[in-house]
């Protein structure tokens, strides 16, 4: 998932407006209808949800000129969310062909106002970019707050399935460092970009806590097409404890493209596989998926598919088991208002989700799953 850019305001400036403090907000309230049905032997299950979220983030960006080759800077991200959910779940027995009791489960969430993003970083056109990313709470890092590895969405609102490279990046992080180097030549547009992160773990050795690390390593070569985007093939390896004593790999690769063929239209695109490994099973992930969007005028629609597989192998004599996940989605956006009172744009979204997990290999009982899930709002950017 991804959300729309914002038009940051100039808060102030100086170095004959070559340095400046920016201030952006993004607001998005929204509405979900999401059914979940998972299939066995004996019954299948429905759980559906009404869920009404706001999330507010904002934004500071910090940009300091040096001199003609040299700049530095760093960016601040605060949210606050929000949410209220009313879910329902029954059974359907296929032995009595009856549905059993209804439950009813109300629930609201909130965040606080907590900064979960912030970095720093140097720039310089001749040596390329140093970025060092903080963590400031035990916040997702969203796959990339330092470099190139979120692949992304054009869905406004609705979650899709993970990737499969992002098995091999750490989901939260103490602090990453990432370099990304210049291009090669005027004529070679090709970049390289490598990070280091880690996350402290908290384990027991003879009964005391002990602190350790989990790391991850991370590269990507990236090759610009001009105007018709950019290719990239990533790399990722993470390292976790399960003990005081023991840690497990798990090693992932992606090529991606980003590519604006005509314009207005722009295309994503994806294959990636990892490999985990821990004390009893070896997991493979296998994924592809395709990301389409056009603009027309106030209207961005968009689509995409989504394909998933896990296999998992026991080390332990067990059977291997397997599944297959897909998923398609579609919605649009329409730009009700843009630079009102000279600040605020408005935007309307609604989108649609179906997917579909079989599990096909070894799973006992277990079937399927199916999701299907609406979503609208509204976004105000400035």
């Amino acid at each position: 998932m991804v959300s729309t850019s914002s038009a940051a305001v100039r808060l102030l400036s100086w170095n004959d407006n070559k340095s400046s403090l920016s201030f952006a907000g993004h607001v998005r309230l929204g509405y979900l209808d999401q059914n979940n049905q998972t299939k066995n032997e004996a019954n299948y299950v429905k759980n559906d949800s009404g869920v009404w979220s706001l999330r507010t983030r904002l934004m500071f960006t910090l940009r300091q000129y040096i001199n003609d080759d040299l700049t530095a800077g760093a960016y601040l991200r605060a949210t606050h969310t929000f949410s209220s959910t009313h879910a329902y779940r029954v059974t359907w027995t296929y032995a009595d062909r009856s549905y059993g009791a209804k439950t009813y489960s109300p629930r609201h969430n909130k965040m606080p106002v907590r900064i979960d993003r912030f970095y720093t970083y140097l720039d310089s056109k001749t040596y390329g970019r140093l970025t060092l990313a903080l963590s400031t709470g035990d916040y997702v890092t969203a796959q990339g707050s330092a470099d190139v590895r979120d692949f992304g969405t054009s869905t406004l609102y609705l979650g899709n399935q993970k990737r499969a490279i992002t098995y091999a990046y750490l989901d939260t992080q103490d602090r990453l460092i990432n370099y990304t180097t210049p291009n090669l030549s005027a004529n070679v547009p090709l970049s390289a970009s490598v990070s280091y992160g880690d996350m402290r773990s908290q384990q027991t050795l003879n009964g005391e806590n002990k602190r350790r690390y989990d790391t991850e390593v991370s590269g990507a070569l990236i090759y610009q097409l001009g105007n018709l985007g950019q290719v990239q093939l990533l790399a990722a390896q993470k390292q976790v404890y399960a003990s005081y004593t023991n840690k497990y790999a798990t090693k992932g690769f992606q090529l991606g493209a980003d590519l604006r063929p005509l314009g207005n239209l722009r295309v994503r695109a994806e294959v990636s596989t990892a490999k985990a490994e821990t004390a009893a099973t070896s997991t493979r992930y296998t994924s592809a998926g395709i990301d389409l969007s056009y603009r027309v005028g106030a209207f961005t629609p968009y689509t995409g598919f989504l394909y998933a597989n896990t296999e998992i192998k026991s080390k332990t004599g067990a059977a291997t088991r397997a599944n297959n996940a897909y998923e398609g989605y579609f919605g649009t956006s329409y730009n009700l208002a843009s630079k009102v009172l000279g600040t605020f744009n408005f935007t309307v979204f609604a989108e649609g989700l179906v997917s579909y997990t079989d599990y096909y290999k070894n799973y006992g009982t277990q079937l399927s799953a199916h999701r299907f899930a609406v979503a609208t709002g509204l976004i105000t950017t400035w």
